[in-house]
């Protein structure tokens, strides 16, 4: 099974195969997205109202990630793992 491009460390837990659910009351249903392109990977917040950030920044607006960025998600803080690679296909995932 090739690596994917781009997965979520939460804690121990790693399935890069699994949809991103963080089950937790500060995280909205609809609450962030991320867009991996050949390019570039992207968070967005979709308005939250306990936010998204990037560290110890709140997103406003759509952000690129690098490899091992924290990203924090209401009160849940996941790592950001990313593998260049040019034959990619475009991914989307809502969290």
């Amino acid at each position: 099974m090739d690596e994917p491009a781009c997965w979520i460390e939460w804690g121990e837990r790693r399935d890069p195969d699994a949809e991103v659910r963080l089950d937790a009351p500060t995280v909205s249903r609809r609450h962030a997205r991320l867009v991996v392109t050949p390019d570039a990977t992207v968070l967005d917040d979709f308005g939250s109202k306990n936010g998204t950030y990037r560290g110890s920044d709140r997103i406003t607006s759509p952000i690129q990630l690098a490899d091992g960025d924290e990203i924090r998600i209401g009160s849940q803080i996941v790592t950001a793992r990313l593998r260049g690679d040019d034959s990619l296909d475009t991914q989307t995932v809502d969290m």
